[in-house]
């Protein structure tokens, strides 16, 4: 009773009775009072001995580990040590203590540690042999449970110290080697024969416990998930990549075992996805769902540490590519688990090129689905369809046009035409509706007035500017003529518009050359904010010299690359100073301000380059488009001018199809460089772009591009997939759609 009291003491509160229990035990062990075969059965003795060092006040600390180092040389003092999670503990306690502690945790983590490098395989097969009782169903299969833990604590242990010894501050009393004791009459070579390596007991651990991933036990199959993920922790160390290049007899049987467990696990999925059915009852289809997910997660995560993808070809078991293929075709898996659904395509795509090409025709399918029920549920919000107005006597045609106003349906036609070779829907002057399509950026009165608003017409026109058709840019300048001669102070301002003016105006902005967008986001800035400053009042100041301004521009459109510095400048109001001095080149007065023309167009063309509201902002904005359509005109000589003049000009017109906002739902991006400026194929394909454009929906995402063939439609993974697409989609979630089943069985009780 005494000893447990001292012992208990040990975690008291008060410093002074922790460290006078700790000196009374010493006391009584070098004077034979106590012995250390009574100190182990004194379970509160090893936590409080761990519990020590975790009190703000930690006394007498080389005592205390002097004590846990002579402890633990007894072997059922070492095990509890290490059941309790010793090794942990004080490898994580070693960084935080003297360099001369440090020594004698060194120690005492060496001491736990007293193992033979290399494992007996009698031992290990004793504890294998017993998993088999995992299927019988007479109470023996708790054994195979205890078996399973033994094993999981053996892989903690030997993970735990490959870490320790591979730990560069490590410093052992016995130099990291463990010596076995001497057998006089063994022979060695037997001892050795009789040992396994690393990777064999790796891969003993994956043949013996796989199997019993199908016992119909809940409990089972999640404790022996949790020894198979610490014994792929250790097969990360143990087994290398190039195992499946190696060609020795070690390597050729690991390869062979490897295959087998691969092989195994695919039939373990299969067998999983198989039995989920309405027949089961929920309580196995539950365990069936999760098996087979908890499962797959194992093996394509084994995958990634055994096998590149760039080797996946070499690895073909029919069994695991047919589990791949169902993966990579459950919509639910892929929701939840979207990192490991694409390392899963990524394997089907190097292991089967077939099922990899349904995969992509069914994915195709299902997001074509999604974006009609996408689409549909703007109609009902909006009213697009004009479902509203059924009851007003209105034509019914109108009705039909209402619902061709839709943004979604509009981009769809603008961007991809009708799905029909001889009906495209953009401006031309061939047929109908390319010619309808073009008038409407026509000013049809005297007053001004047209189809569209004025300045939506001066875009529209101004865009038609760049297209490829010779026809078409003639019929938008003829356009343009009726806004350049009656915009406000036209008379006051350049170019005189004679017949030479206006007979240029067609292939102003064909540019031969398309140049490339670059800005600068990534590197430091070695510019400071204050020389930025004072260029800036250098350019914007009417007292100084045109030539020193121009310099200043000049020098700030090459710090301007760097994008971390165009904050500055647009908090100091550049962009207006810079409309301002174009306004006055304009000026029928304003010749001498052509020669900061250049500078100040490429200063407005990085600032509009990198931010998607300045771009917005200007091309909503007549009088800046007007601005920069008669600064074209008037040195359209000067080939660097009407350059930048043109990329202006396309960043401004172009900006609204480049918007993803325009064609998709919820996009969101976790980059924060400069966002790029991307259009859709077919605009790229029909206009005279200055610049090399990064293209986006070669196809609409609304169509299917290869119909499915009815082989793989009668497919039950693939219309499973198809199914599930749909209700996912239609009714907005999982969420909602289990919502509805629960609604549809209250209804039917």
């Amino acid at each position: 009773m005494e000893l447990s009291s001292l012992v208990r003491k040990l975690g008291h509160e008060l410093t002074e009775i922790r460290e006078r229990s700790l000196k009374t035990i010493l006391f009584k062990l070098d004077h034979n009072l106590i012995s250390y075969a009574d100190l182990v059965h004194e379970r509160a003795l090893f936590r409080n001995l761990l519990e020590w060092f975790n009190f703000p006040d930690v006394p007498i600390k080389e005592e205390v580990l002097n004590f846990v180092n002579s402890l633990i040389k007894h072997p059922p003092a070492a095990e509890k040590m290490i059941g309790i999670g010793a090794v942990e503990f004080f490898s994580q306690l070693r960084p935080d203590v003297d360099p001369n502690l440090q020594a004698i945790i060194d120690g005492i983590v060496d001491g736990l540690f007293f193992l033979p490098s290399e494992l007996p395989s009698s031992s290990l097969s004793s504890l294998l042999s017993l998993l088999n009782l995992a299927f019988v169903g007479d109470g023996r299969h708790r054994l195979a449970l205890q078996a399973v833990s033994c094993l999981q604590q053996l892989c903690i242990f030997l993970r735990s110290r490959l870490n320790f010894h591979r730990d560069p501050s490590f410093s052992s009393t016995e130099q990291g080697h463990i010596d076995l004791p001497d057998i006089e009459n063994e022979d060695t070579l037997e001892l050795q024969m009789k040992q396994l390596s690393l990777p064999q007991f790796c891969v003993s651990i994956l043949e013996n416990a796989v199997p019993l991933l199908r016992t119909g036990s809940q409990r089972v199959t999640m404790e022996v998930l949790e020894l198979l993920v610490e014994d792929m922790f250790l097969i990360g160390d143990a087994i290398s990549e190039n195992v499946w290049e190696d060609d020795s007899l070690f390597a050729l049987e690991l390869k062979d075992k490897l295959l087998l467990v691969l092989g195994l696990l695919g039939e373990t999925i299969l067998y999983h996805k198989t039995n989920i059915s309405a027949e089961q009852p929920k309580v196995m289809l539950v365990h069936h769902r999760m098996a087979f997910i908890s499962i797959s997660l194992f093996t394509v995560r084994l995958l990634q540490i055994l096998l590149p993808v760039e080797k996946a070809s070499k690895v073909i078991q029919k069994s695991l590519l047919n589990a791949l293929f169902l993966l990579s075709l459950d919509i639910s898996f892929s929701l939840e688990y979207p990192s490991i659904h694409e390392s899963i395509a990524a394997y089907l795509e190097q292991m089967s090129t077939e099922n990899y090409s349904i995969y992509k025709q069914v994915s195709e399918a299902a997001y074509s689905i999604e974006c009609t029920c996408s689409f549909m549920v703007e109609v009902h919000k909006k009213d697009c369809l004009g479902i509203h107005n059924i009851a007003k006597p209105v034509s019914s045609i109108c009705h039909g046009v209402h619902f061709l106003l839709h943004p979604k349906v509009l981009y769809e036609i603008c961007t991809f035409g009708l799905q029909e070779d001889k009906n495209e829907g953009y401006a031309d002057t061939k047929d109908t509706l390319g010619n309808c399509i073009l008038s409407l950026s026509e000013t049809t009165s005297d007053k001004g007035e047209g189809v569209l608003p004025r300045t939506t017409r001066l875009q529209a026109a101004l865009r038609l500017l760049f297209s490829k058709k010779q026809l078409v840019r003639s019929v938008a300048s003829k356009h343009l003529a009726f806004h350049l001669l009656n915009e406000e102070g036209a008379n006051l301002k350049r170019p005189r518009l004679d017949g030479n003016v206006l007979s240029s105006i067609s292939n102003l902005f064909v540019i031969e050359r398309a140049i490339e967008l670059k800005l600068d986001d990534k590197k430091d800035s070695i510019i400071k904010a204050e020389t930025v400053e004072k260029l800036h009042d250098i350019l914007t100041s009417d007292a100084v010299d045109l030539v020193l301004r121009k310099s200043a521009a000049e020098q700030l459109a090459v710090i301007l690359e760097d994008t971390k510095m165009h904050e500055i400048v647009k908090k100091l109001g550049m962009i207006e100073k810079i409309l301002a001095y174009l306004s006055e080149c304009v000026h029928v007065d304003g010749k001498l301000m052509e020669s900061i023309v250049l500078p100040c167009l490429m200063l407005l063309r990085k600032l509009v380059c990198a931010d998607p509201v300045i771009r917005l902002s200007l091309a909503q904005q007549s009088s800046v488009l007007l601005l920069l359509f008669r600064v074209s005109l008037i040195l359209q000589s000067d080939r660097a001018v009407l350059t930048e003049t043109t990329i202006l000009l396309c960043l401004l017109l172009f900006d609204e199809v480049a918007r993803t906002e325009t064609w998709a739902d919820g996009i969101t991006s976790n980059d924060t460089g400069v966002p790029a400026f991307s259009l859709p194929v077919a605009v790229v394909r029909r206009y005279h772009l200055p610049v090399r454009i990064t293209a986006h929906h070669a196809v609409s995402p609304n169509a299917v591009v290869v119909p499915l063939s009815p082989e793989s439609l009668a497919m039950k993974p693939v219309s499973d997939m198809l199914k599930m697409a749909w209700n996912l989609s239609w009714y907005h979630g999982i969420e909602n759609l289990l919502q509805l089943i629960d609604y549809e069985k209250e209804a039917e009780t």
